[in-house]
This record gives C-alpha cells, structure tokens and sequence, in this order.
C-alpha cells in the first residue's frame, strides 16, 4: 500500500466517480495515473456536471498546500514536479517525473475533469479518453 505524499497516511483505493483512485482520507488528496482521469470526464459529459461541480467547490474549501507533495506513491521519486495544468488556467498540480502520475490536492482533479469537458463539450462525443 503506498503513502500519501502530503501527510504519509496510508492511500485508500475508491472507485470515486467511476474510477479507481488512490485517495488519503485525512488530507483529501488524490493519486492519479493512466486513464484515471478519464472516468470523471465521461460521467460530467454524461450529465452528472453539477454533482462534480459541488464536489470541487466542497473539497477546495480544505487546506491549500504552497510545496510540493514529498515523494510519489507510485515509485517514491523525491520530490513531485509542480507544473501548470493547460496554458489558460491556473490549476497547479504535481507529477512524477519518473512514472508520470499526478497528485491532485482536494477539488484540484475535479477542477481539472471540468475544464477537460467543458472544452469536448462544444462536440459531443468527441472525448474518447486520453489514450484514445
């Protein structure tokens, strides 16, 4: 079982959205890696949007982090690389330079599943996933 990189508690799996995360429970975080993202994109796409939207505005009111996440889950490369999510946004999240995951501090990846459908919303059916 891999740690939280916030808080070092031990990630839970949760099938959150219809996908299989890696969540903390203490802090609210999320690991991320493949296709997982794809899962909340397609339920906002398919109509659950204003759940979502509740979601990020909820888990946003947590605490906001200003460092980078220690080390990652996955493969415990020391530190995650903080980057920009998209050129017009100001989401800031974490990667893994090593596997290419990403942690997502609370409401960070429905914030980020938004964006992603808001802009494959303007041709319906048009998001197949990010590996497709």
């Amino acid at each position: 079982m891999s740690t939280c990189p916030r808080c070092m508690n031990k990630l839970t799996r949760d099938k959150r959205y219809g996908g299989d995360f890696d969540i903390c429970t203490d802090c609210g975080g999320t690991w991320a890696q493949g296709n997982e993202l794809d899962a909340i994109i397609k339920r906002i796409l398919n109509g659950d949007k204003d759940e979502i939207e509740a979601s990020a505005k909820a888990l946003q009111s947590a605490k906001q982090y200003s460092e980078a996440p220690e080390h990652c889950p996955s493969c415990d490369h020391k530190p995650l690389e903080p980057f920009t999510y998209g050129q017009a946004t100001d989401v800031q999240l974490n990667r893994c330079k090593i596997c290419g995951g990403i942690w997502f501090d609370p409401g960070e990846m429905e914030t980020v599943a938004l964006l992603v459908a808001k802009l494959f919303s303007m041709s319906p059916g048009s998001f197949k996933g990010f590996d497709g």
